[in-house]
């Protein structure tokens, strides 16, 4: 059959498979209204260079960040990507990181890769408590 031996029919008789439930939801403003937000990709060791804070420190690059900035900053969570070896962070600063909300990724920039770099990178995924 061609498309021109189609018949073409203007009205559907058949019920749709899925009905729209009627609406009954009522939104009631809540006093003090806070936005939650997370950064789901930043890179705090390139972030601490750049602002001159040595050694890497959230809660001061977060501090400098918002002296500079005219916005309120203020993430309740976020995803650290550590891809620069010779920055990594040590087991304690993974740790810290996390009882402030803040989880690890480590990986390794393909242009930063040098010998011993990739057995490394796995003993960290082994035994630091990082989500990547």
């Amino acid at each position: 059959m061609n498309l021109s031996e189609m018949e073409v029919v203007d009205e559907v008789t058949e019920k749709p498979a899925v009905m729209e439930a009627p609406r009954r939801v009522h939104f009631a403003p809540v006093a003090p209204f806070r936005f939650e937000s997370v950064d789901s990709h930043f890179h705090l060791d390139r972030l601490c260079s750049r602002l001159g804070v040595r050694p890497v420190n959230y809660a001061e690059a977060l501090r400098r960040v918002r002296s500079r900035s005219k916005e309120y900053l203020k993430p309740d969570g976020a995803v650290a990507v550590w891809c620069d070896p010779s920055t990594y962070p040590t087991k304690r600063q993974v740790s810290k990181l996390r009882k402030r909300r803040v989880v690890s990724v480590i990986g390794i920039h393909p242009s930063k890769v040098i010998e011993g770099d990739v057995e490394r990178l796995a003993t960290m995924l082994l035994t630091y408590e990082v989500v990547g």
